[in-house]
Order: structure tokens, then sequence, then C-alpha cells
């Protein structure tokens, strides 16, 4: 094992702790589906004022009208805001009911999503602060091995290089650091491939994920020249 991916008791507890959270977290809604939600419920809110507004004006309207002879000053705006608002009230209703609908559902989707936040979050928090950690631990011994000229391993050159790619120099060190979180993590061992094996079914599915992440990262747009070996 190289220095690179060399683990302690302590830095292998930490992955572990911030892999954890990270597996509770992708198991809550993701903020563009709570934003979905959310808008959802105010649509129909929004829709239901509106409704109750266009009812409003029809009562005040249908008194006008119920006391007041055709010829009366009144009278006439009186049936115009009555139609209109009738008309309002028509539409809202033949589109209220699928809102409501939503909006139902959606409340539903927050409600459980803000349990399953409640129970976990004694658990997230400390992960999120792990990762942080394991981040700073691995980024720190990626910087010494660059800039003191270490002898980067195979796994690592094949895939990225003995340094920064210098059009993607961004991309590449978040591609390393994950790389070795992803090494660390997982307890990746092989000498010779970045990757290590394919994780089969029986991996859990957030490896397979993370797997298929690196591995388009890597392969898919590579950040070295052309080169020999295996994933």
């Amino acid at each position: 094992m190289s220095a690179l991916d060399a683990a302690d008791s302590e830095l292998l507890a930490l992955a572990a702790i911030a892999e954890h959270a990270e597996c509770l977290e992708r198991g809550l809604l993701a903020p563009e589906i709570r934003s979905a939600c959310e808008r959802a419920i105010s649509v129909w809110r929004e829709q239901a004022e509106v409704h109750h507004a266009a009812r409003k004006r029809a009562l005040k309207a249908s008194r006008t009208i119920a006391t007041t002879n055709f010829d009366q000053p009144g009278y006439r705006a009186a049936v115009s805001e009555f139609r209109g608002a009738r008309d309002e009230m028509a539409r809202l209703s033949s589109v209220g009911l699928r809102s409501r609908k939503l909006a139902g559902e959606a409340h539903i989707t927050l409600e459980q999503d803000s349990v399953q936040r409640r129970e976990h979050l004694e658990e997230i928090e400390p992960g999120r602060d792990a990762r942080t950690r394991v981040t700073q631990v691995l980024s720190e011994r990626l910087i010494e091995a660059v800039d003191g000229n270490i002898p980067l391993p195979t796994w690592f050159t094949y895939v990225l290089g003995a340094a920064p790619s210098p059009s993607e120099p961004v991309r590449w060190w978040e591609a390393a650091v994950s790389l070795l979180a992803y090494r660390i993590t997982f307890r990746i061992s092989d000498p010779s491939r970045a990757l290590g094996s394919r994780p089969g079914p029986s991996a859990c599915a957030r490896q397979r994920q993370w797997f298929g992440e690196l591995d388009r990262d890597l392969f898919a747009r590579p950040l070295c020249g052309p080169t020999r070996g295996g994933r």
C-alpha cells in the first residue's frame, strides 16, 4: 500500500462515519425535490386564496343584484362583477382538484422527509465533520506528495498522471481526492488499478454509485495523457 492511501484506525473510522452519513443523506429528499414540493403547496394555497377572493366578490355582487332593480345604478356593474367572479371560480375549480391533490402528496412527502431528518440529524452532522476531516487529511497528503516530488503509485499515475492537469487543475484535485477517499473508505488495496474491481451486486448501492462516478470522471474524460494499464 502506498503512502497516498495508507490509513490508520482513526482515518478509517472517520471515513466510515462520513460514508454512513452520506448514505443517510442520500436517503433524504434532494434540495430540488423539496423545492418542487414546496412550490406545489404554494401554488395550491395561492389558488385557494384567489378562489376565496372570487367567492367574496360573487357574494357581494349577488347581494347588490338581489337588492336593486335592473335600471338602478350599480345593477349592471354588479351583474358583470358576478359573472367575472363566477367564471374565475369555475376556472379555479377545474384545476384546483389536481393542485390540491399534488399539494397533499407534497405535504406528506415533506413531512416524511422532515421526520427522517430529525431521526438522523445526530448522525449526519458528525458525518459531515468527518467527511471534511477526511478530505483535509487526504488533500494535505496529496499536496505533500506532489510538491515534494514523491513518486506516486502506478494506480494513481495511470488515471491522473504525476501532476495536476494544466487545463483542468481544479477538476484534477477534486478527482484525485475523491479517488483517495474511495480507496480509503472501501479499503481498496489494488496496486495497479485505481478503483480496484468493479463492485458486484452484493456491494452497497453507494459504493456502486461512487465507483460509477469516478469511472466516468477518470476514464470518460481523462485528466492525463493516454497510458497503458487497467482500471
